[in-house]
């Protein structure tokens, strides 16, 4: 949260000297060996335009954070003793994408202007699961109640879309709809599941230590799988375009 806080502020200050804001909203989803293991992410979109002089190039960045996963869970944990303890739990999962670059508007005072663009940067996969005691003297509670996995990986987009005059004289002069397509290194990234199920074959077990209330003994249950996949996504985005020259 601080580093999304830090590059939202960071866009808000080189939007001082952009022509163009704009925020919207966003869906991620997963391509190739990603499809089926990332689920679809919803979120919102930051980003600024600054065209080169009377050009039709411009240059952009682009700051988006999207929820891919939510769960709510209670797993059954047999302790050394085999008394089974009734853990509750709760896991969030989010996916951040920075990425400045370049875009080529050839219609960019048309009414209808299509545009193309090219970005580089990074994704960060970030998912906190949250234990809470079950307070059972005989069986186990979680060593740590906060577990964190992150994961950060470079990525390059190619992008294209159409703005949409609606108000020339207005602060939010066009709409802009358009598509991402991501593609970058190996990301690590966690879906939660049962205890008792059996981990998927192509992902590790997320293991979580707990600890035997009764004898201190220290243990650990998967309460989750960790895939490993190359970074294949498309962002689907709509956006409305506020003009800072009006």
């Amino acid at each position: 949260m601080r580093l999304f806080l830090l590059l939202l502020c960071g866009c808000l200050a080189m939007g001082t000297s952009a022509q163009n804001l704009n925020l919207g909203v966003d869906m991620h989803t997963a391509l190739k060996e990603q499809k089926g293991k990332f689920k679809n992410a919803y979120g919102i979109s930051l980003g600024y335009e600054h065209f080169l002089g009377k050009s039709l190039f411009y240059a952009l960045a682009d700051l988006s954070g999207s929820l891919y996963d939510y769960k709510e869970m209670e797993q059954e944990l047999p302790g050394p003793n085999g008394h089974m303890t009734h853990q509750e739990g709760d896991y969030t999962s989010m996916v951040t994408l920075f990425t400045p670059g370049i875009g080529w508007a050839p219609l960019r005072e048309k009414k209808l202007s299509p545009y193309l663009a090219v970005k580089g940067g990074y994704q960060k996969h970030r998912t906190v699961l949250n234990l809470y005691d079950a307070h059972d003297q005989d069986g186990c509670r979680p060593v740590d109640r906060k577990n964190m996995l992150r994961d950060i990986t470079a990525v390059a987009i190619a992008s294209g879309g159409v703005k949409i005059q609606v108000a020339p004289k207005s602060s939010v002069s066009r709409i802009d709809i358009g598509v991402n397509y991501i593609t970058g290194g190996e990301s690590n990234y966690l879906r939660m599941r049962k205890s008792s199920d059996p981990t998927t074959p192509t992902a590790e077990p997320y293991l979580v230590k707990f600890e035997h209330i009764a004898t201190g003994e220290v243990h650990e249950h998967p309460l989750g799988d960790v895939y490993t996949t190359k970074t294949r996504q498309l962002q689907f985005y709509v956006k409305a375009v506020l003009d800072l020259k009006q």
